[in-house]
């Protein structure tokens, strides 16, 4: 019995890498380096976006497949990025006298930053269920923490938490969902479903349940009309940056 391995071309989420490893980057100097050294946070955080920009530069205009087709890197996914990437720097640019004023600077906002930037850049070039989920949730898992970074203030505390709770009953319809569609398919990769689609004259009743299910849990996790009932407590919670980004 052979058991064939799925390319990884880890070329394909070269962005991604870079951001990962310069939020570690910045943890390490939070940890180890001289305190005085911590104050370039900022600046490390702004380079390695800069190397994210160039990254994305490098693979326009090639099309490459990844993880067994679950990963693209294609002009679409690479024009998300791009704006994904100018959101996080912007943010960088106007928070550091924000964090310093309410007296929260800390590297840890700029590492989370990082990582929600590395989920939305997952789902932009995800071709499957799965690894839309674990962009999705990469994103929200960092959102979440940063929605409460003013410790000190109850509304912060209170839309972390609101925040948190909507998100994790939204990835449980999310999550189901994708289960249900995986039973009614037998795959989880966009392309397969669509073209098992076209080939259907109806859809049974535990997929069309399935994608029910998916669609409620993406409008909550985009606070679509009627799922939309925690935004302003969130927004008006949330450190400005926050909810700018």
């Amino acid at each position: 019995m052979s058991i064939s391995i799925p390319s990884i071309n880890i070329g394909a989420i070269l962005p991604e890498i870079i951001l990962v490893a310069t939020a570690f980057v910045i943890i390490f100097v939070e940890l180890f380096a001289p305190k005085r050294w911590r104050l370039g946070i900022p600046i490390i955080c702004f380079a390695g976006l800069l190397a994210g920009f160039y990254a994305v530069g490098s693979l326009w205009g090639e099309t490459i497949f990844a993880f067994g087709e679950s990963v693209t890197s294609d002009n679409f996914a690479l024009f998300f990025k791009f704006i994904f990437l100018l959101g996080a720097l912007l943010v960088t640019l106007i928070s550091v006298d924000y964090l310093k004023r309410e007296g929260i600077y800390h590297a840890e906002y700029f590492f989370l930053i990082l990582l929600s930037t590395v989920g939305m850049m997952i789902m932009a070039s995800s071709l499957d269920l799965i690894s839309i989920f674990l962009g999705l949730e990469v994103m929200s898992i960092a959102l979440y923490v940063l929605a409460g970074f003013n410790r000190t203030d109850p509304r912060s505390n209170e839309a972390s938490l609101k925040y948190f709770l909507i998100g994790a009953f939204a990835s449980g319809f999310l999550l189901y969902g994708i289960a249900l569609l995986y039973g009614n398919f037998h795959t989880t990769n966009l392309g397969e479903i669509f073209a098992l689609l076209s080939g259907q004259e109806s859809l049974s009743i535990i997929g069309l349940i399935g994608m029910v299910l998916v669609l409620i849990g993406f409008f909550f996790k985009v606070a679509f009309v009627p799922f939309h009932m925690w935004v302003p407590d969130v927004y008006q919670g949330a450190p400005p940056s926050v909810t700018a980004f």
